[in-house]
């Protein structure tokens, strides 16, 4: 354990217990995600074996609580609020912990709600000079973007963890998208994006640390009944049933080094907090492209993207942990 982490004992999980949530009620059925229990348990276990004290920070309202005096209660919070819904869902645990001086691990609320938004963090990294799919967004059902190449991938804007796509996400004509933005308006009451759909192998890349002073792990694809998923999606489904694996990705050296070079410079350009992950996916043009980027990711213990990526550089799951909190501390200068 480095001099660093040996001062910071006492560490705060906020993230939204359910039925314990300070959010509106979901309108109609909208799905949602929440965090998970298995994760949680994971995250505290590690933090304990390395000699911290853990506790539960009930959600939103313990945090705005004004009996309870969080900073000393916590020496340092590890975030893993994501909120109900809407664009800015995960905003406001960030919000309150830097309005109150709070020492947050994780990214800004800014960032988290950039993030968020699929069709403005394309045409952010579109701008910063990085390959992207070429991308359309329908505001309301009567906003039917043209479309003139196919095949597209019509989805939920302000979604995570593949929520609204299924095998029918991918649209081989002008009908079958306008079908499907009319289906996803109703559900979701939110923007709808059209990409370009790269029909080759996603691969993800973790990160931790901030600006570059960076620890970058291994490209790791995703599988589904032990084969890359090509010429299909990573659907909902796959996440509820638990269908995937992750391994490291080890042919095309060339592209393995410039998506590592690729994640490690949008972490830095958007000024992502502590840890990250980018997605890409590969074309049939043998080019790699910026898909998404993960402000939050999954960092249970089984079945991590994130971790698998890292483990390779870092050499175990508590280990992991401890580089992120190394990093956020570094970052807000606790000693």
């Amino acid at each position: 354990m480095s001099d660093c982490l040996r001062n910071c004992r006492k560490i705060g999980i906020i993230y939204d217990i359910p039925n314990k949530v300070l959010s509106s009620t979901p309108k109609k059925n909208i799905p949602s995600v929440v965090v998970s229990n298995s994760e949680i348990n994971d995250i505290i276990q590690a933090l304990t074996s390395l000699g911290y004290d853990v506790d539960i920070i009930d959600g939103l309202a313990t945090l705005l609580n004004n009996k309870i005096n969080i900073k000393k209660e916590f020496d340092l919070i590890f975030n893993k609020y994501i909120g109900r819904e809407g664009l800015e869902r995960k905003s406001p645990a960030p919000t309150i912990c830097s309005f109150k001086k709070l020492p947050l691990i994780g990214s800004s609320a800014y960032t988290m709600t950039l993030a968020r938004h699929k069709f403005h963090t394309n045409a952010l990294l579109k701008g910063l000079g990085y390959p992207t799919p070429l991308s359309f967004i329908s505001y309301s059902e009567k906003h039917m973007p043209k479309v003139k190449s196919y095949p597209v991938i019509v989805k939920p804007n302000h979604e995570s963890d593949s929520l609204g796509i299924s095998e029918e996400s991918i649209c081989f004509n002008q009908q079958e998208v306008e079908a499907k933005i009319v289906e996803l308006h109703k559900i979701f009451e939110q923007p709808i994006v059209i990409e370009q759909y790269i029909s080759g192998e996603e691969w993800k890349v973790g990160i931790i640390g901030n600006g570059y002073d960076t620890i970058v792990g291994d490209c790791v694809t995703t599988l589904r009944d032990n084969k890359p998923i090509i010429n299909s999606l990573q659907t909902r489904n796959d996440n509820i049933y638990d269908r995937l694996i992750h391994q490291r990705v080890t042919a095309h050296s060339k592209l393995i080094k410039k998506a590592k070079y690729y994640a490690k410079e949008i972490h830095q350009a958007i000024g992502l907090n502590d840890y990250s992950r980018c997605d890409f996916r590969i074309g049939k043009d043998g080019k790699i492209y910026c898909m998404e980027i993960s402000t939050h990711p999954y960092i249970g213990q089984i079945n991590s993207s994130f971790i698998e990526s890292l483990l390779k550089e870092i050499g175990t799951y508590s280990s992991i942990l401890e580089e992120i909190l190394n990093a956020g501390m570094k970052r807000m200068n606790i000693n």
